[in-house]
């Protein structure tokens, strides 16, 4: 199983450049959100470029929903606490992630 090189998107539609949510902008702009994952459902997980150390980029969740969230940690941190179930994602169901998840890449 291969590791799958992040996704550029500098204009997904209706998400990124959706007017109410006017203090996110693609990459490559200044602090502009990096695509790294997307769920089946049609979540989008994103690096906010907002600092020049990446270790420091919090995650972005725009949920299928439309709802957008943001965590001050880093993606192992974000994923780490969902499977944990001590991060709450809102507009994920409550049921996610199952009792036996699984990874696919």
């Amino acid at each position: 199983m291969g590791v799958r090189a992040p996704v550029l998107i500098r204009d997904p539609p209706g998400s990124v450049r959706d007017r109410r949510h006017e203090d996110y902008v693609p990459y490559p702009e200044p602090g502009g959100l990096l695509c790294w994952a997307e769920s089946n459902e049609g979540d989008g997980f994103y690096w906010k470029m907002s600092s020049p150390d990446p270790d420091a980029w919090p995650v972005v969740v725009r949920g299928a929903n439309g709802d957008w969230s943001e965590f001050p940690v880093g993606a192992v941190e974000f994923l780490a606490g969902v499977y944990r179930r001590t991060i709450d994602v809102p507009g994920m169901p409550r049921s996610f992630p199952g009792d036996d998840p699984k990874v696919l890449g």
